[in-house]
């Protein structure tokens, strides 16, 4: 290990539950923690109050981000933990990256959006291939996501809070989550194409929500060297994001945790963008469901036929509407 680790200053427990801790900074105003155990080393955030946290959380390269509950399901604490030493170094850089990325945090839960939403930036910087580049497939997603953001989510609730809606970039299970009220994107190929990829049992699961949105929106490949590309796309909601300070930074730190920088160039992918349907995910909906899953069934992923969706499909302006209903509870 390198003479520079803060887990050097730290004395190896007495026993295998113990952990030996020490504060990372007096000056940081949330309350963050060097630890060790007898086999790893973390980086502890100790909550004092209720806060959400995202049920997928990212693991990658010998490194858990997991989370310590009290006996009623009380948070307590945000762990970052690295299982493998082999990974210290880049553990190491994540660490300092999250600490001070939340010196800016005003409370808890924009304390914990921002140690999530560090973490998946890292996972997906570390995942992707050798351009550093995102794959065509989520580039569409993407976009998808962008689109809906732009036409549905800042219309209806403004730009700041629109944007802090969108959370499926930090490991959400859906991809806008404004209170009880969510929307799940899926951007397809081809209109031609009859079904969408459902990548949980959570996306599609309306249990104890107000209202539940499919949006399917058609993202297909261009010929035409005059057409948008991802940086154009993103240019484009930046420049209308321009006066809202605080929304700006928060998209830009959503687009990295997406896995986009803003010095990548995307300039040889063209895409059009096509019509978009809205269903409303009701309890007849089809789609499974967390609560129908045997005892140790998990992370289910499905084809969901948008023909057996029809039934249930509703006109953007009624989705407005719902949204607008359900945006002050």
């Amino acid at each position: 290990m390198s003479s520079s680790s803060p887990w050097d200053r730290l004395s190896n427990p007495s026993t295998q539950t113990d952990l030996s801790i020490i504060r990372v900074d007096n000056e940081h105003r949330w309350d963050l923690y060097w630890a060790r155990s007898q086999d790893h080393r973390l980086l502890i955030a100790r909550l004092k109050g209720r806060v959400s946290v995202p049920s997928k959380l990212p693991r990658f390269k010998g490194v858990w981000l997991s989370v310590d509950t009290s006996a009623t399901g009380i948070v307590r604490s945000l762990m970052l933990e690295l299982l493998d030493d082999q990974a210290e170094d880049i553990f190491r850089l994540l660490c300092q990256d999250i600490i001070e990325a939340t010196r800016r945090a005003h409370s808890e839960q924009e304390l914990v959006q921002e140690m999530v939403a560090r973490t998946w930036m890292w996972h997906r910087f570390l995942q992707k291939g050798k351009s550093g580049l995102l794959t065509s497939e989520e580039q569409r997603g993407l976009i998808g996501e962008l689109t809906i953001l732009k036409q549905v989510c800042i219309p209806v609730y403004g730009k700041p809070f629109a944007v802090e809606g969108w959370t499926g970039a930090v490991g959400t299970a859906r991809d806008f989550e404004f209170g009880a009220t969510c929307l799940e994107v899926k951007a397809r190929r081809a209109p031609a194409l009859p079904f969408v990829e459902i990548n949980s049992e959570f996306q599609l699961d309306p249990d104890g929500l107000d209202a539940l949105f499919l949006y399917v929106i058609d993202v297909t490949a261009s010929s035409d060297a005059t057409g948008l590309t991802l940086n154009s796309i993103i240019e484009f909601l930046r420049d209308e994001l321009t006066v809202e300070g605080e929304a700006l930074e928060l998209l830009d730190e959503r687009l990295m945790a997406a896995g986009y920088r803003l010095t990548d160039d995307y300039s040889e992918w063209h895409w059009a963008i096509g019509e978009s349907q809205a269903f409303q995910v009701t309890e007849d909906f089809p789609s499974i469901r967390h609560s129908s899953l045997f005892s140790g069934v998990s992370n289910v992923e499905y084809r969901l036929s948008l023909q057996q969706c029809q039934p249930f499909e509703v006109m953007q302006s009624r989705v407005e509407t719902l949204l607008g209903e359900t945006k002050h509870g």
